[in-house]
């Protein structure tokens, strides 16, 4: 098994926005780009019929070829409200769009393919700082 760190950089653009009274409704969409700050690959051995177990760990330098930066599209729904100060809330969902493990295994196929998705639920608070 490989587990990954990742530091994401997403910038997700307001698409369509609806407005009743002091709320809105948006669509969000976007380009990320995902970095990796960790990467632990692990290897657990069975013996036969019971027998004893191993588990071995070390770091994805010391065998797996991951990628260090992985590419993806962001999209999601946000809700503002609020007129001065406002209160936003936005659900997003970004999907990887390149292989996270770039090692080949037999006939050119990557050992373990996996492409990273990661779901967000983010809050806010924006005020102006300027009288306006």
């Amino acid at each position: 098994m490989i587990a990954f760190r990742w530091l994401l950089a997403a910038a997700p653009l307001a698409l369509l926005t609806a407005r009743a009274g002091d709320t809105r409704l948006r669509l969000l969409a976007g380009p990320s780009a995902a970095f990796v700050q960790t990467c632990t690959l692990s290897v657990t051995f069975a013996g036969e019929g019971g027998g004893t177990t191993v588990s071995e760990a070390s770091d994805c330098e010391d065998g797996a070829d991951v990628a260090s930066i992985d590419y993806g599209v962001t999209g999601g729904v946000g809700f503002v409200v609020g007129d001065r100060i406002r209160y936003t809330l936005d659900v997003l969902y970004t999907m990887g769009l390149t292989d996270a493990i770039t090692e080949e295994g037999a006939a050119g196929q990557s050992a373990d393919p996996g492409k990273h998705g990661v779901a967000m639920v983010v809050a806010g608070v924006s005020f102006p700082l300027a009288g306006r």
